[in-house]
């Protein structure tokens, strides 16, 4: 019954609330009916490329332009779906929470949400994320004049195409995302985005000379941040001296099973070494070996996890992510894979690399759970590391990078 009872409340404060918003009633039902037509052709999904027009080139109308004051520019985000836990959007957040600080007017487009309206898109992001005070809209074919409009996803590089009413046309770039899909239509679809022109703001050194090097294109970066608020020393938390926690979400960008199978090996080694896997709440495969899942963690459990542990390691195939950061500012040693991607934002001694082959990713970590010395080296040399970064000092960037864009 109880079930039965919230089931019901959410159906009619749902009804309540279309009625009250009759714009975002039009907008769920356009999209629903827009996903899958009548004869259930899939290629409905990709119209947002279809109503633009590579062939002409992306300008912008003169008199549609609003008056600009440097001191509070007026920014459109246009963004796509987002989960929970996920760090491109909580690095988009911390950067909009800052940039209102500093003065600046946001607005985020949601090309489409799986949440029901904004007022919930507001309270996940309020929950799960950053508060934030920018307007929340759904739908991207109304758009209102603004200073500069900022795609921040492949898709949403689409609609910011066509958009006229602004000065500026710019790219939030936070990883190569053709990777993010086997070399076929989306790859190609998500590569494409980088022949439109726009500044790019990439998030590290690595992204940016791609950009730069690779496609051409005007770029400068910013670094990903840490929130020492929250990740920090604990001198109350007593670590383990026996434990790995890894970053085991499951996408192919973070060679989870590279990492299962070199943990599989240690606990045959080390029958006694606790692991525990963190990044998402279940797995539709059995892990070979005892372990704990810690699921999808919040900022404040997360940097318990980071106290409390002996070892953290968390791969990237891509473009850097801020858990080794964050890691290190708990004073945690990491462990994370080569490549010009890492090794172009981390030296030597900060982070542990390894290669990514299972024998190499195993003997690393029982090197590391057998010489204390070794971590304590990784510890301080990290905490070095993350000393200078903050999301303010990472949001001034890319507010510099915004205006040097207008000027």
């Amino acid at each position: 019954m109880g079930i039965k009872r919230n089931l019901l409340k959410k159906f009619f404060k749902a009804i309540i609330f279309y009625i009250t918003h009759p714009k975002e009633l039009s907008y769920k039902i356009g999209r629903s009916i827009n996903n899958v037509d009548e004869y259930g052709n899939i290629f409905s999904k990709y119209d947002f490329i279809k109503k633009i027009d590579l062939k002409k080139p992306s300008e912008f109308k003169s008199d549609s332009l609003i008056h600009m004051n440097k001191n509070s520019l007026v920014l459109n985000w246009v963004m796509v779906d987002m989960g929970i836990g996920s760090g491109g959007p909580m690095t988009i957040f911390r950067v909009i929470n800052f940039l209102e600080k500093f003065g600046h007017k946001n607005r985020l487009y949601f090309m489409e949400s799986k949440y029901m309206n904004t007022q919930e898109i507001k309270r996940i992001i309020s929950k799960h994320y950053i508060d934030i005070s920018g307007e929340i809209i759904f739908g991207t074919e109304n758009m209102a004049p603004c200073d500069a409009i900022i795609a921040t996803a492949w898709p949403s590089a689409y609609p910011v195409y066509s958009f006229n009413k602004c000065r500026a046309k710019l790219y939030f770039v936070q990883d190569f995302e053709p990777n993010f899909h086997v070399y076929g239509t989306e790859y190609i679809m998500a590569e494409n985005t980088y022949k439109m022109g726009y500044g790019c703001i990439a998030a590290g050194a690595w992204l940016n000379k791609l950009m730069k090097e690779k496609y051409h294109l005007v770029s400068d970066y910013f670094d990903l941040g840490v929130d020492k608020n929250i990740y920090k020393l604990n001198n109350k938390i007593k670590r383990e001296q026996n434990q790995v926690c890894f970053y085991a979400k499951a996408i192919p960008r973070r060679a989870m099973e590279l990492g299962i199978m070199a943990l599989e090996k240690v606990k045959k080694m080390r029958p006694d070494v606790k692991i525990l896997l963190y990044g998402q709440e279940d797995y539709h495969f059995d892990i070979p070996f005892e372990h704990t899942n810690k699921g999808v963690l919040g900022f404040g459990n997360l940097a318990v996890l980071y106290s409390k542990s002996t070892i953290g390691m968390v791969f990237s195939l891509t473009n850097y992510s801020i858990v080794p950061q964050e890691m290190m500012a708990c004073g945690l040693p990491v462990i994370t894979n080569t490549g010009e991607n890492m090794q172009c934002i981390y030296k030597d001694g900060q982070v542990c690399f390894t290669e990514l082959f299972v024998d190499a990713i195993a003997a690393n970590i029982i090197d590391l759970l057998d010489n204390p010395n070794k971590r304590e080296s990784y510890a301080n040399k990290g905490l070095s590391y993350v000393m200078d970064l903050s999301w303010e000092k990472s949001a001034k960037k890319v507010e510099e990078i915004i205006l040097k864009s207008l000027s």
